[in-house]
């Protein structure tokens, strides 16, 4: 039986509970080389406004911008990807994950790490994001930090480092940090190890790799200024930053507990913000400075997202069964697994980019992935 359809829910129910009394490739994942795979699908976040830290019109080289966030869940990782470009002066991509209960809505000044690039002491810069304020609803769990630059003419590595920070309440808390094999001028990858222990680290964040890789090609999306970015432009680049981590090392995130994230570009000592914030802050709109309104204050202790309008977070669902991400499984989940079940094979050209409905990520959508829909059909909403 591999071709049905079905009308409202009262019908696909019926379909659903009748399918389930009846009885290769391997699971599409990303590769973590900078280049955004189709399997990511749509993006979670596009850029509204235009760079303020610099148009990179040259790939590589002068310029940082955030043009779409990616983020998806597979065999128990969570892959993100961050379009854009990533300027070699030691300009540094914040990522915050809130993927646990606890967590900080506004940040304390409690945890010390982050010495600068490369640094095996303090004084620690981590003291300058204190009281950065998230959007409501988002309390950050995980502090990730992705930079490189050149020192004495020779380029650096990109270096990235995992901070758990425990809620912000002990000034030592697990960290890792290790830089990425430089390939070429405009691109690296690598991967921090299990049980890598950052300076002034109380323990390693990880006790599986963490993979990490940026392409700094782009020469599209975003330009410079502070007036609306083109949508289009922004989505269409598919280089960047990208990183895949398991979800045991965030907090041991379990099959639906959805996890958040927020990323944003600010300077190499953590003290000013620029405009490239995804999801993306409402145009037009300058650089955030230390105050929110491009003044350099020393820290980013006045910056507060829950007073600009908009969500400045967005959603990776691990609700696999949601597959228009939109929080409930219904009746548009069941067309578009409907589809998919009926093509049968993830390889085929005619699936969706991903194979999204392929639940337990065999290669193929069959009965066993429609067993799993059932259950979370059933249930409506995800947790």
């Amino acid at each position: 039986m591999r071709n049905f359809t079905c009308t409202p829910r009262p019908c696909c129910s019926a379909i659903l509970a009748a399918m389930a009394l009846c009885a290769g490739a391997g699971a599409v994942t990303p590769t973590v080389n900078g280049l955004r795979d189709a399997t990511y699908g749509e993006p979670r976040a596009v850029q509204t406004v235009q760079t303020g830290f610099g148009d990179a019109v040259s790939p590589g080289f002068a310029g940082s911008e955030l043009d779409a966030a990616y983020g998806v869940i597979r065999s128990g990782r969570l892959y993100l990807m961050f379009t854009g470009n990533l300027e070699r002066n030691f300009n540094t991509l914040e990522i915050f994950i809130d993927s646990r209960p606890g967590g900080e809505n506004v940040l304390t000044n409690v945890p010390e790490y982050d010495g600068g690039y490369n640094a095996p002491a303090g004084p620690y810069r981590s003291f300058n994001i204190s009281g950065l304020r998230f959007d409501a609803g988002f309390f950050a769990d995980y502090h990730l930090i992705a930079r490189w630059g050149a020192l004495a003419g020779v380029d650096t590595p990109l270096e990235v480092t995992i901070v758990a920070r425990g809620g912000g309440v002990a000034a030592q808390v697990p960290g890792s940090r290790a830089g990425t094999i430089v390939t070429v001028a405009t691109s690296a990858v690598g991967s921090i190890a299990p049980g890598n222990v950052a300076p002034n680290a109380s323990g390693s964040a990880l006790t599986q790799t963490l993979f990490m890789a940026i392409n700094n090609s782009n020469a599209l999306g975003v330009i410079g200024g502070n007036a609306a970015a083109n949508a289009g432009a922004a989505s269409a680049v598919n280089s960047g930053v990208e990183l895949s981590i398991s979800l045991a090392d965030l907090g041991g995130a379990a099959a639906f507990d959805n996890i958040r994230v927020m990323a944003m570009v600010d300077n190499a000592d953590h003290n000013y913000l620029s405009n490239q914030v995804l999801p993306g802050l409402p145009a037009p709109r300058g650089n955030l400075g230390g105050d929110g309104t491009g003044s350099f204050t020393g820290s980013l202790s006045q910056i507060n997202f829950a007073g600009i309008a908009g969500t400045q977070f967005f959603t990776v669902f691990t609700c696999r069964a949601d597959l228009n991400n939109d929080g409930v499984v219904d009746d548009d989940d069941f067309l578009i697994f409907v589809k998919a079940y009926n093509i049968l094979v993830c390889a085929d050209a005619a699936m969706p980019a991903g194979c999204p409905a392929d639940l337990n990520e065999d290669g193929f959508v069959d009965d066993a992935d429609f067993q799993t829909f059932i259950g979370a059909y059933d249930d409506l909403i995800c947790p």
